[in-house]
């Protein structure tokens, strides 16, 4: 379970990215972020999932310490890396998941689609991405969280669960700070679309945490 000092850490918790313009590689500037964390589900709607969902390792864990969580947010463009929402909105992410195996035959649904698929909770998106956080309610994967990446229609194991996806999503390494940086461009307004390329993550201290690759 995550502990309270634990979503403490990650509430507190403050950074910078700093990024090369796409328009002109001669302009840098730095992105402050911050990680957005809900209050837990209240004791009645923790209650009721509970009772539908406790024996998905991690589940329940999460929102009994958090109800919602945006991971690296940038105020001023709106934009996050990772954004888990309550089960309220899961069936908005399921739909959207969903949208993509419209069309698929029977052939290529056995292909391409792993068999709990059906059974799985959609928790939360890459905003702006058409990417869903998703994980398992039964089988030998109950319980992990998996990445849908509708480029390359795949299934990506990112942790064994929820809280564990969590706190190392907060701690990338260049790997995942390269894929973070796909995703994220901090367009500020419609006035001004200038674009940004995250090149290092600096934490609170101004040291280097992680580059991205080039």
């Amino acid at each position: 379970m995550p502990s309270q000092r634990m979503i403490d850490a990650i509430k507190t918790s403050r950074g910078v990215f700093r990024c090369i313009s796409l328009r002109d590689s001669d302009r840098m500037k730095d992105v402050r972020f911050t990680h957005v964390v809900d209050p837990p589900l209240a004791e009645d709607e923790l209650t009721a999932l509970t009772a539908d969902h406790a024996h998905v390792p991690g589940l329940c864990d999460f929102y009994a310490t958090s109800g919602a969580v945006a991971l690296f947010f940038d105020a001023a463009s709106k934009e996050s890396a990772y954004y888990i929402g309550p089960p309220s909105q899961w069936h908005v992410f399921r739909d959207g998941l969903f949208g993509w195996f419209e069309g698929l035959t029977q052939a290529e649904e056995k292909q391409l689609l792993p068999a709990w698929v059906d059974d799985s909770y959609v928790l939360g998106t890459i905003p702006g991405s058409g990417n869903y956080l998703v994980v398992p309610g039964t089988g030998e994967e109950s319980g992990a969280v998996f990445l849908f990446d509708h480029d390359g229609f795949e299934f990506l194991k990112l942790a064994e669960t929820l809280p564990a996806f969590v706190a190392e999503a907060c701690n990338p390494g260049d790997e995942a700070l390269t894929s973070i940086a796909t995703g994220m461009r901090f367009v500020e307004c419609e006035s001004d679309d200038e674009q940004w390329w995250i090149v290092e993550l600096r934490n609170d201290f101004d040291e280097v945490v992680a580059s991205t690759h080039t």
